[in-house]
């Protein structure tokens, strides 16, 4: 995703079309929002696993659209591939348990797999307990108000753009010699 990201600045993306994002990022927002009281109503690795998924997804649509304005839209994907990597540390966790349980041939005795399972399990309820907040900051707002937001940043976006290139052509203009000059 790194190494695309400069030629993900030059795309030709022509007039307003932040139509082209703005379906797409309100739902996966939603579907981050929902998976998110999902996992927490039935907090089941399952559960958990799909909040995860829907949180790169958003965290992949905010890198791209980043240019937009960097510093605050880096920030929120910073946040949001923090939040992936919590919830991606608590899958895996969930898949070592699963892994130990059914098959506990590494143990010679029962108690030191009560206490590894329990470790295993203490460490991803610490895991779920600092995303909730994290995952409350960063789905705080309705659909359509965070794309409504990102879609302003766009407008700005590309009126500053519009502007740059402007200022570039006047430049340009007055630099450029006149027939009068030549005679």
């Amino acid at each position: 995703m790194i190494a695309a990201h400069p030629k993900i600045e030059n795309l030709p993306i022509q007039g307003e079309n932040f139509q082209v994002f703005q379906k797409g990022l309100q739902r996966i927002y939603r579907q981050g929002q929902k998976a998110m009281a999902q996992a927490y109503a039935q907090p089941t690795p399952e559960m958990f696993h799909e909040w995860r998924k829907r949180v790169k997804y958003l965290w992949y649509q905010i890198e791209i659209l980043a240019a937009l304005w960097p510093n605050m839209l880096e920030n929120l994907a910073e946040e949001l591939h923090t939040l992936s990597q919590y919830l991606g540390d608590d899958h895996d966790l969930a898949v070592l348990r699963r892994t130990v349980v059914e098959d506990p041939g590494g143990f010679v005795e029962e108690k030191e797999l009560l206490l590894f399972v329990t470790l295993i399990d203490q460490k991803r309820l610490t895991l779920q307990a600092v995303s909730r907040p994290l995952g409350e900051r960063l789905y705080f707002d309705p659909p359509k108000v965070f794309t409504n937001r990102i879609h302003s940043y766009w407008r700005a976006w590309r009126a500053e753009g519009e502007r740059k290139q402007a200022k570039i052509i006047r430049k340009i203009k007055k630099s450029q010699p006149t027939f009068a000059s030549f005679r």
